[in-house]
């Protein structure tokens, strides 16, 4: 499979998505599976807090990278009418963990934060499936356009004197 590189531009949402998911995973890990148990009650595992930390740090690149994908990727491919269903569906996600990360770190009361922090969860861990497929997209479709080309389609350049 010759697939390239993704842009420069692009590369940092990667990176962030791989950060923020890769965040939010360790965090849970360390909260739920390396509690220890002291004389004072539970105890949880140093690392958690600085998961949580690296979380909300990656949290805020996405904000920032969604405003770039805002004002340079979506409305162009809105228009081309390219990938509207993965890409909306991968906007409404970014939509809603945002959403509820804002529940999870102001929450409006008590009642609301274990079922928020349940969907936040859910949500978040299957967001690369959600990336991959619309990554996959265009892979596959720019796949199937190189296959449609015949071999005499590519025609080297004319040089005129």
């Amino acid at each position: 499979m010759n697939v390239q590189p993704p842009q420069t531009g692009y590369r940092s949402v990667y990176a962030v998505t791989v950060g923020i998911w890769l965040s939010g995973l360790l965090w849970l890990v360390f909260r739920y599976f390396f509690v220890r148990e002291t004389e004072f009650g539970p105890a949880h595992h140093p690392l958690e807090h600085w998961c949580l930390v690296a979380h909300g740090a990656m949290a805020f690149a996405s904000l920032w990278l969604m405003g770039f994908m805002w004002a340079t990727h979506i409305p162009r491919r809105w228009r081309l009418r390219r990938h509207r269903k993965t890409g909306g569906v991968l906007f409404g996600t970014m939509a809603f963990l945002i959403a509820s990360g804002f529940l999870l770190y102001y929450p409006p009361g008590d009642e609301w934060h274990s079922p928020t922090a349940i969907a936040h969860w859910v949500i978040g861990l299957s967001m690369p499936f959600t990336l991959l497929a619309h990554w996959s997209i265009r892979a596959l479709k720019s796949r199937s356009r190189a296959r449609n080309v015949g071999p005499g389609a590519i025609v080297a350049p004319v040089l005129r004197s």
